[in-house]
């Protein structure tokens, strides 16, 4: 496998383990470094205010609780920001429609082509 991440730091936020688990796995065979995973609000703002990454990919749900205050704060220190869901992009905040979107139902895929993007236009 390509190791097209290596030295790319990924804060994860994930609330299902074994999405999480997947996802990790995926961007770690990239050669991306994990923060987290974060399966709670608390912890992913946590980890985000340490600042020890350079992407972020969010769960928009964590079990009945939204990251969109997270992703607002991480947009406004220009840290790139990837949401991940698997409902509707309807659900989405008309102020965060620019972010990139991964959707959970079409299986974990590969959200490597995003970070790819995310990566490469910096």
């Amino acid at each position: 496998m390509d190791r097209d991440l290596e030295g790319i730091r990924v804060l994860v936020v994930e609330d299902r383990a074994p999405v999480a688990m997947a996802l990790c796995d995926r961007l770690m065979d990239h050669g991306a470094a994990i923060v987290g995973p974060a399966a709670k609000l608390p912890q992913a703002t946590e980890l985000a205010e340490g600042g020890a990454f350079d992407i972020a990919i969010l769960d928009v749900d964590l079990d009945g609780v939204y990251t969109f205050p997270l992703a607002r704060a991480l947009a406004a220190r220009a840290v790139p920001v990837v949401l991940m869901t698997g409902y509707d992009a309807r659900t989405i905040p008309e102020d965060l429609r620019g972010l990139p979107l991964f959707d959970k139902l079409g299986s974990i895929g590969d959200p490597t082509r995003i970070l790819l993007g995310l990566v490469h236009a910096e």
